[in-house]
């Protein structure tokens, strides 16, 4: 029978009967030849070799190039200044001095000259005196204006007058000279301008039974605000007559 023929026999025999079963001796043969199969699979495999990294005692010495090292040269400190001890150089002289002359004051200090400059300056205060004084501070231009006029009439009818600017005065604290006048008459200021001048004020006297107020020595007489005249022209009417009773005594 030719192998077309056995096949075809075959394919007959699996429809009239698909179940074929194997006889023991078969079932041996077969088993035999699968695992003869398997082993020889195994072994074709090739094992995989896990690559080990290369350590680097292997590597030769002379193969490591290092980067040459930068050295960071530090400038040199600065020379440390020797202090020599301060010596008083007139030491020795002030103490023959004291000794030549022991009534002698030596200071230690240049002494203020404060108090010679205030001296010095006195005059200017003295001179600015008159013996009606009408004094002025930061009053606006209408107000000024007003004393100006006062001031005018005042020397027309009484005598030497003056309108005094008292800046100057309380900035050099030179009111004890201004003060000192003896031929002051009488010293018009206004109320506010009184209180604005902390200087002028420690010079501030009143005598409550009698109403009267100084300057020091020298009779003052207070302004009620200026702008009370600029309201009412009738007030200075009656300002005019107060100042005339008070400078006719």
């Amino acid at each position: 029978m030719g192998p077309l023929e056995l096949i075809e026999a075959l394919r007959l025999q699996l429809k009239e009967d698909p179940l074929i079963l194997a006889s023991s001796d078969e079932v041996t043969y077969f088993s035999l030849f699968s695992e003869k199969e398997k082993k020889n699979r195994t072994e074709s495999v090739p094992k995989q070799i896990t690559p080990v990294p290369p350590s680097f005692s292997s590597v030769s010495k002379k193969e490591v190039i290092l980067p040459p090292e930068e050295k960071i040269v530090s400038p040199p400190p600065p020379p440390i200044e020797k202090k020599e001890p301060a010596v008083n150089r007139f030491s020795s002289l002030k103490e023959v001095i004291a000794k030549a002359i022991p009534s002698l004051a030596i200071f230690e200090q240049i002494p203020n000259d404060a108090l010679a400059k205030k001296i010095a300056t006195r005059w200017k205060a003295k001179n600015q005196a008159a013996p009606i004084s009408l004094l002025f501070f930061e009053e606006p231009p209408p107000y000024k204006m007003f004393l100006e006029e006062l001031a005018t009439a005042l020397e027309v009818y009484f005598g030497a007058c003056s309108l005094i600017q008292a800046e100057s005065i309380e900035r050099e604290k030179q009111w004890d000279s201004f003060l000192g006048r003896e031929e002051l008459r009488l010293i018009i200021i206004s109320d506010a301008t009184l209180w604005q001048l902390p200087t002028l004020r420690t010079f501030y006297k009143e005598v409550p039974a009698s109403s009267l107020r100084f300057l020091q020595k020298a009779p003052l007489f207070l302004l009620p605000d200026p702008a009370l005249y600029f309201k009412d022209s009738f007030l200075k009417r009656s300002l005019w007559d107060v100042l005339c009773k008070k400078l006719q005594k």
